[in-house]
């Protein structure tokens, strides 16, 4: 039989996303950055290896070569970009499709990628 008492507490999903969260797993140290619940981690640049290095490996899992690397937090958005985004989006809304963007570095790098933010916008005005 069920009961009327009190409720469990409960935790959303985005509580685990609030305050900066930082953990360690599969890379270096990431971070779910509070102002817009992104996930900031090292961004790696790698070339696939040639199936016969892949397959001589012991465990047949050696895929890649990193041939460069990014921090997580030279990679990701700054909030004053964050910011002028959305300004923007309030007077033309993106449309369908993937958003990328390219940022160059002061050592003449760049870096070209799918913005994780994306939102679609159906027009419709709803």
């Amino acid at each position: 039989m069920l009961s009327n008492g009190p409720a469990a507490p409960t935790q959303t999903p985005l509580s685990g996303l609030e305050g900066g969260h930082r953990y360690s797993f599969l890379k270096d140290e990431q971070y779910w950055r509070e102002f817009d619940h992104q996930n900031v981690q090292t961004v790696y640049v790698v070339r696939i290896k040639p199936r016969e290095t892949v397959v001589a490996d012991q465990f047949s899992s050696d895929y890649f070569e990193i041939i460069d690397f990014l921090p997580g937090d030279e990679a990701a958005q700054t909030r004053e970009e964050w910011e002028q985004r959305r300004k923007e989006q309030v007077s033309h809304p993106p449309v369908t499709g993937s958003l990328y963007r390219t940022r160059q570095f002061p050592d003449n790098r760049s870096m070209t990628g799918v913005m994780c933010d994306y939102q679609e916008h159906s027009g419709s005005g709803k």
